[in-house]
């Protein structure tokens, strides 16, 4: 029995795609849900699914030392759930998986990320019951997924043993120029994570209502929701900087992250305005500009504020053009742990990494076997079409050895 973990309405769209193709291919799916909405969609559907609440908040003496995994969930360290809320949450999660393992044999639980204040909740849970676990993170590679079975980013196997790709076939030049054209299309388009409809947020309000009557867990912080939109930067903040005239300026590049995200804030010593600070030296150091730009799916306006505020202070420019467009110009990339430092390693650019990270060792040929051969194919994250066949039989092909 397999058991997949939605911690959000974004993560409901993912994980019910993939347990469709599931089922299809005869295995047994249950779902543990945090998202109300989400559990009244699964069971309209005919899934069986869990939704933990605080009305059974479980026993609080279960033997493990959880006050560590709590205070270090990403919602706790974006203080967006209060810490006693928290405690509640994480056992009643931790009780609810216990039982669920107990009636149904559950020999795999897949989640995303791992981070999240459930999902650490479900890990102990299963390590300490000998259940197989996957983690999935968006590759931010078209129609590619990263999966592992010990964590993301710098928590996989991966990070910790990058010589796991050195099994796979070298990849020729000719294949891997192919895929890049695909690639520099595919980013020119809006990234996916920046655009949310109406219907979306709204969604997301009722789901947020629902919740809070029904004493689920993992509910953030009203103020924290009202905060939670995209922010629009006035153009005035802007450098003049266009695509075309990169090409006549020695600069750095630094492309922020989302400053309340898990590689941010749990994987790295430095947060934007840290990089900032460094970058900046560094290019007064050798002469050059200091470009920046802001994540476009950034949504703190107060760190927001403090960047704008650094700007003046430090004099660097802040763009928006094409991240492409700006790796491609530049004499150097600095960034914490994003996926822009593995874009830069793509265009074979002097590249700083600041926080931890799975690439950070990558030579060529690793960095072409992981993006051709490690990755899960054929699947858009932000799609709506069933998982395919093949991407499923590589999730369970994947043990902890990653024997594939």
């Amino acid at each position: 029995m397999i058991l997949l973990v939605v911690d959000s309405m974004e993560r409901h769209r993912f994980f019910y795609r993939l347990a469709c193709s599931l089922q299809k291919e005869g295995r047994h799916v249950v779902f543990l849900v945090s998202e109300p909405l989400s559990y009244l969609l699964l069971k309209n559907k005919g899934f069986s699914a869990y939704y933990p609440s605080r009305f059974f908040s479980g026993n609080k003496k279960i033997n493990i030392d959880a006050e560590e995994k709590i205070k270090f969930s990403i919602e706790v360290v974006n203080e967006v759930i209060p810490s006693e809320r928290a405690i509640s949450d994480y056992f009643s999660v931790y009780s609810l998986l216990e039982k669920i393992i107990g009636e149904l044999n559950i020999n795999r639980v897949l989640m995303w990320n791992g981070q999240q204040l459930i999902c650490r909740a479900i890990t102990e849970a299963c390590r300490l019951n000998h259940v197989d676990l996957g983690f999935f993170e968006i590759s931010n590679l078209p129609n590619k997924l990263f999966y592992d079975p010990a964590g993301v980013n710098a928590l996989s196997d991966l990070a910790k043993h990058p010589e796991l790709l050195d099994k796979y076939d070298e990849i020729t030049d000719e294949f891997h120029e192919n895929w890049m054209s695909l690639y520099e299309a595919y980013k020119a388009r809006p990234i996916p994570q920046s655009v949310k409809s109406m219907r979306s947020k709204l969604l997301s309000f009722f789901n947020y209502l629902l919740k809070y009557l029904s004493f689920g867990v993992g509910r953030v912080n009203f103020e924290f929701l009202k905060k939670n939109k995209k922010l629009l930067i006035p153009k005035s903040k802007f450098s003049s900087i266009s695509s075309d005239e990169l090409n006549s300026i020695r600069y750095i590049f630094l492309p922020l992250q989302v400053s309340g995200d898990t590689q941010v804030k749990l994987h790295s010593d430095f947060d934007n305005l840290g990089a900032i600070n460094f970058a900046n030296t560094l290019a007064k150091e050798h002469g050059l500009k200091l470009l920046v730009k802001v994540h476009p799916a950034e949504n703190n306006s107060t760190h927001l504020d403090k960047i704008l505020k650094l700007m003046d202070d430090l004099k660097f420019e802040m763009v928006n053009v094409g991240t492409i467009d700006l790796i491609k110009s530049s004499e150097l990339i600095v960034t914490i742990n994003s996926t822009v430092g593995l874009e830069a390693m793509l265009y074979q650019k002097n590249l700083i990494v600041l926080g931890r990270c799975f690439y950070k060792s990558f030579d060529r040929s690793r960095l072409l076997k992981y993006i051709h051969k490690f990755l899960i194919d054929r699947v858009d994250y932000f799609g709506s079409d069933d998982i395919p066949d093949e991407a499923c039989m590589r999730i369970f092909e994947i043990v902890g050895n990653r024997d594939v």
